[in-house]
């Protein structure tokens, strides 16, 4: 009730004023959650970009490009480190381990 006493109180102009004025700050928070979603979307594009370099620069720094330029010889060298085994045995390696300051692990 108190909502349509206060609106009968205004005129019509400024009843479509106040509109106008609403649709705008529509029209703006609207525009600004665009804004918002393509800069996220920018963001975890540069993300991707990152760790994909990173995984490049690993093999280039484990098996140099200048050596291995066929795509196909690439991936098997890349499957033979990662299977091969000194000792004969034909499981994958177990990873190196990774040293930190921490000596929870007994290490």
């Amino acid at each position: 009730m108190s909502r349509i006493k206060r609106c009968g109180n205004k005129t019509i102009s400024e009843l479509i004023d106040e509109e106008e004025k609403i649709v705008r700050e529509l029209k703006n928070a609207e525009q600004n959650l665009h804004i918002i979603r393509n800069k996220k979307k920018q963001l975890t594009g540069k993300q991707q970009t990152r760790r994909l370099c990173n995984h490049g620069r690993l093999i280039e720094y484990f098996l140099p490009p200048d050596k291995y330029t066929d795509g196909q010889m690439l991936l098997m060298l890349i499957l033979e480190e990662l299977f091969e085994d000194p000792s004969g045995y034909s499981g994958a390696r177990k990873p190196p381990v990774r040293r930190t300051g921490n000596r929870e692990s007994g290490q």
